[in-house]
C-alpha cells in the first residue's frame, strides 16, 4: 500500500468515527444525512491556483488542494499554452471561492498525487464544488487511481452541461472544439454553380474558397480523431464526437466535390482565354499590315525630303601654300662682259623679287640693295 493511500485512508476513516461517535453520543442519523458535509475537515480557503487547484489552511499549515475527478483548461502549466476556457474556469472558481471562504475537504483513497497535492473534495455550503464546475461547462469528469468516490456525480453534471450547450459546449464559443465545428459546418458553401463562373479570375477565387474549406475540414478530423482521453476531446461525450465528426465529414466531401468541378472550369476559361489571346493577336497583326502603325505610317513621309536634301560634301583639304623660293641673284649675262664694276648687278638684269608672307604677292626690290623698285 502507498504513503499517499494509506493516508486517504487514514483521514476517511478519521472522518468515520467522528461520524460514528457522533452518532453514539446522540447526534442520529437523521442529523448526519441532513449534514453530509459536518464531518469532513475544514480548510479557509487562501487563494485560488487555476481552475481546479485551491491554496488552503488547514490546522496552522498551508495545502496546496486539487480538486477531486474534475479536470479544467489549462493556463498556468509553464509547458503548455493557454487552452480554451481556461480563463473562464478560472475566473469562475475565483467568484465562488474567494478567499477566506470556509470549505469542507473529503478525500478519497489516495489523498495526494505525485506533486505533493492533496487531493479532495471541496464542498461549500454543502454543493459539490468539483461538480458545480463541470455543471457550467468549464470541466470535464476525470479520475486518477482508485479515487472514484464522486466521479458519478461530477459526470452527470458534466452531461447536463453539455446538453445545455453552455460554457465550452457552447456552439457560439469560437475556440472551442464545438465552437470550431459549429462555425465550420454553418459557414454557406460555394454558392456559385460552376459553370456561371464567367471569369478565371471567379474560379480561381472559388477554387481558393474551396481548398481552405477542405483544408480546415481535415485539420478539425484531425482533431476529433484523437486521444478521447485527453483535452480538448475529453470534454466531450462519445456521441457528440462521433456526430461533430460526421457533419465535419460530410462539408468536407462537399467541398472536395465541388471542387473538381470548379478545376474542370478553370480548365475551360484558361483555354478559352488562350483562344481569345490568339484571335487578338492575329487581329492586331491584319491591322498592322494594312495601315501600320501611326509611328511606321509618318516614317515614309519623311524620307523624300531626307532624298532631297544634297549630300554633305567632305570638306577639302586645304593645301599650304608653296614656301617662297630662296632669293638667288640671277646669273651674270657672259655677253655683257662690260656692265658695270665687279661685284655689280648689270642694269640690264631683270629685277629680284620679295613675296608677302604667304607667297601669294610680291614686290620688285633691288637685287643688291634690297630696296623696292
Amino acid at each position: 500500500m502507498s504513503a499517499r493511500t494509506a493516508r486517504g485512508r487514514l483521514l476517511k476513516t478519521t472522518g468515520a468515527v467522528v461520524v460514528a461517535l457522533a452518532l453514539v453520543a446522540g447526534g442520529g442519523l437523521a442529523y448526519a444525512q441532513a449534514n453530509p458535509t459536518a464531518f469532513m475537515h475544514g480548510a479557509t480557503v487562501d487563494r485560488v491556483i487555476d481552475g481546479d487547484t485551491i491554496e488552503v489552511s488547514q490546522g496552522g499549515q498551508t495545502k496546496r488542494v486539487r480538486l477531486l475527478n474534475v479536470n479544467t483548461p489549462e493556463t498556468v502549466d509553464p509547458d503548455k499554452p493557454v487552452e480554451c476556457g481556461g480563463e473562464e474556469a478560472s475566473a469562475w472558481l475565483k467568484e465562488h471561492l474567494p478567499a477566506g471562504t470556509n470549505v469542507k475537504l473529503d478525500y478519497d483513497r489516495e489523498a495526494q498525487d505525485n506533486y505533493g497535492r492533496d487531493l479532495a473534495a471541496v464542498y461549500k455550503d454543502g454543493t459539490l464544488v468539483n461538480a458545480e464546475i463541470a455543471r457550467h461547462g468549464l470541466g470535464a469528469a476525470m479520475s486518477v487511481g482508485p479515487n472514484v468516490e464522486h466521479l458519478r456525480e461530477v459526470q452527470d453534471a458534466q452531461a447536463e452541461a453539455e446538453a445545455d450547450k453552455v460554457g465550452l459546449y457552447s456552439p457560439t464559443k469560437g475556440c472551442s472544439l464545438a465552437g470550431q465545428v459549429n462555425e465550420f459546418t454553418s459557414t454557406p458553401a460555394e454558392q456559385t454553380a460552376p459553370n456561371d463562373l464567367a471569369t478565371t479570375a471567379d474560379a480561381d477565387a472559388a477554387a481558393a474558397h474551396l481548398d481552405s474549406v477542405i483544408g480546415l475540414g481535415t485539420h478539425l478530423l484531425t482533431l476529433l480523431s484523437a486521444d478521447r482521453a485527453v483535452a480538448p476531446l475529453s470534454f466531450y461525450s462519445d456521441s457528440a464526437i462521433e456526430s461533430m465528426r460526421q457533419s465535419v465529414s460530410t462539408r468536407v466531401d462537399a467541398a472536395r466535390a465541388r471542387s473538381g468541378e470548379v478545376g474542370a472550369r478553370q480548365t475551360t476559361l484558361r483555354e478559352q482565354d488562350a483562344i481569345q489571346a490568339r484571335e487578338q493577336e492575329a487581329a492586331d497583326r491584319a491591322a498592322h499590315d494594312t495601315s501600320g502603325s501611326p509611328a511606321l505610317a509618318s516614317a515614309p513621309a519623311s524620307k523624300p525630303a531626307q532624298r532631297s536634301a544634297p549630300a554633305k560634301q567632305p570638306a577639302q583639304r586645304q593645301t599650304p601654300a608653296p614656301t617662297p623660293a630662296p632669293e638667288t641673284a640671277p646669273t651674270p649675262n657672259p655677253d655683257n662682259s662690260s656692265a658695270g664694276a665687279p661685284g655689280k648687278r648689270p642694269s640690264t638684269a631683270a629685277p629680284c623679287r620679295k613675296y608677302a608672307p604667304g607667297g601669294k604677292s610680291f614686290t620688285y626690290i633691288d637685287c643688291v640693295t634690297k630696296q623696292p623698285i
